[in-house]
């Protein structure tokens, strides 16, 4: 990693990482975007397409759900 203080930090030669997410707050039909396999060798679902191109530079992040961010259920005594 470069220092981005340092002269070549400075230049257009400098690493400029990237990051985007997408989120639904609402739900999606989980099985269209999540790809089926595990690593490099992931098979692109059909809504993933479009980046398939990019697939080298993707990292698909799924099940990252938690049970502390679900509504608490009603509970009888």
């Amino acid at each position: 990693m470069i220092p981005s203080h340092t002269a070549f930090g400075q230049t257009a030669a400098a690493i400029k990482p990237r990051l985007g997410f997408v989120y639904f707050p609402h739900g999606a039909v989980q099985k269209f975007w999540t790809p089926e396999g595990h690593g490099q060798g992931f098979q692109v679902s059909r809504i993933l397409k479009p980046i398939e191109s990019m697939r080298d530079y993707v990292t698909v992040v799924s099940a990252c759900a938690t049970s502390r961010a679900r509504a608490p259920t009603a509970r009888h005594h």
